[in-house]
């Protein structure tokens, strides 16, 4: 019979021989030792049998079994070790980048492209010049390519690769002189005094603003950027240490804001969450942090002022909407509890848009945004948490009702969970008209609207009162 290879890299080994091993180096021919006794006993064991002290007789059946042995750990240490495994779907290229002079080239950039689908893999070489790329899809043609700065380019085509190959190769890099351009360092000295710093500044413009991720589309929470403004627990701002309520508020270098100090952001209507102008309308937007400047007085903390946007020669339309939904969202962590994010609901719709009223003369831009939210009441609230938590038992609440019934003829009502709302408007108008050189006519308009219900519970501490 014709011998079967078992190829494994550079060695290989055949049934064959395997056999001849096992067999002692008869070719189809058992030798005499190993033949089947005849039917009573072994009379002649050969010179490879024995008798067994117990009676029977031992035959070269240990010997031919040492054989096998033998001959498997030679099949074993002929076949060469990969030092990585490479799948049977897959192929792999390893090898070596050396100079001219035999000496490795560590650094180098080895990229393999597969021709027909552009696919490409890029490798460095280590301290050895060694590299290896795997998972290569079988086939080809492949091109290999090995660049490195001092060196011609090294190149390899039509690399054929066979599924579950390890496709071994050197390549040899010839020095090659590299023209660099001379670089030219130019340092100037900063003038001590600089009329226009004022002080510690963080400045925004129209990219950065439309860069920062805002969900409530809030103006004000562009001062939060400030690596000198800290947020209060009351949703203000307090810049370099200051009281929240200390600050100035300008759009376009005029004060607006709340000039009484109702709320901690210091925006007029802030008690209801009115907002200072849509986002849209902000073209720049800065945080001063104790500027030394004559013009800006009123505050003592810091100084928060809004560019607002221009009409160019150009039309622009911009639009944006933002939702939100209970059916989006997961259940809430009250104090109580876990509860059904239920009456959860949020819309914003918004429109800006700009141009010319009289190309290079008189330009408008108008902005505005319309948002309404509904959520539950925080806090513990009747008919949705526990009695004990509310304060107010079952019993008492009907002698309640029963009262204003039967007394006052006044229907409370059920208890039960119930819906705030919010209703928020904005509208910003900007008319630029150039008169002449150096003249300019600017009117604006900023319309903020904002209605909030009030949740009647206060805190679990303060008894409930009746409007």
């Amino acid at each position: 019979m014709s011998p079967i290879l078992m190829t494994g890299g550079s060695g290989f080994i055949s049934a064959t021989l395997v056999r001849r091993l096992v067999d002692g180096g008869h070719d189809g021919v058992r030798p005499p030792a190993l033949r089947a006794p005849p039917r009573g006993g072994v009379r002649d064991a050969g010179p490879c049998g024995r008798r067994s002290p117990r009676g029977g007789t031992a035959t070269a059946w240990g010997w031919r079994t040492r054989r096998l042995v033998g001959a498997m750990a030679l099949l074993v240490g002929l076949t060469p070790a990969s030092g990585h495994a490479q799948s049977q779907t897959t192929s792999a290229i390893r090898g070596a980048v050396l100079s001219t002079g035999g000496a490795p080239l560590a650094e180098v950039d080895v990229r393999v492209r597969h021709l027909p689908t552009g696919v490409e893999r890029t490798v460095v070489t280590d301290q050895a010049g060694r590299f290896l790329v795997l998972l290569l899809q079988p086939g080809g043609p492949y091109e290999l390519t090995a660049t490195r700065l001092g060196y011609a380019e090294g190149r390899q085509s039509d690399l054929q690769l066979r599924v579950g190959e390890t496709h071994v190769l050197e390549i040899v890099l010839q020095e090659q002189p590299v023209e660099v351009e001379g670089v030219r360092v130019t340092v100037e000295r900063a003038a001590i005094f600089n009329p226009s710093q004022i002080g510690p500044v963080t400045r925004l413009n129209r990219r950065a603003i439309e860069g920062v991720p805002i969900l409530s589309r809030d103006v004000m929470e562009l001062t939060a950027l400030s690596p000198l403004v800290r947020t209060t627990e009351q949703g203000g701002f307090s810049v370099a240490g200051q009281n929240d309520r200390y600050n100035a508020i300008l759009v376009d270098g005029l004060q607006n804001q709340d000039a009484f100090g109702l709320t901690a952001q210091g925006v007029p209507g802030g008690q209801a969450g009115a907002k200072l102008l849509p986002l849209d309308a902000v073209s720049q937007y800065e945080v001063l942090v104790a500027p030394y400047d004559a013009r800006l007085s009123g505050f003592a903390g810091g100084v928060m002022n809004a560019v607002t946007e221009t009409g160019t020669n150009e039309w622009i339309l911009r639009t944006v909407a933002a939702g939100r939904d209970a059916a989006l969202m997961g259940d809430l962590t009250l104090p109580s509890g876990p509860a059904e994010a239920s009456g959860i609901q949020r819309a914003l719709v918004g429109l800006s848009a700009g141009g010319p009223l009289v190309r290079d003369r008189a330009h408008i831009f108008v902005s505005t945004e319309l948002e309404r939210r509904r959520q539950p009441p925080s806090g513990y609230n009747l008919g949705r948490d526990p009695s004990p938590l509310v304060g107010i038992s079952e019993a008492s609440m009907a002698e309640f009702q029963r009262h204003f019934e039967a007394d006052h003829g006044v229907d409370t009502g059920e208890a039960g969970t119930y819906t705030l709302e919010q209703s928020l408007a904005n509208v910003f108008t900007r008319v630029d008209w150039q008169l002449g050189e150096g003249s300019r006519i600017t009117a604006r308009n900023v319309f903020a609207y904002a209605v909030n219900d009030e949740p009647p519970n206060r805190s679990a501490f303060e008894p409930y009162e009746l409007s």
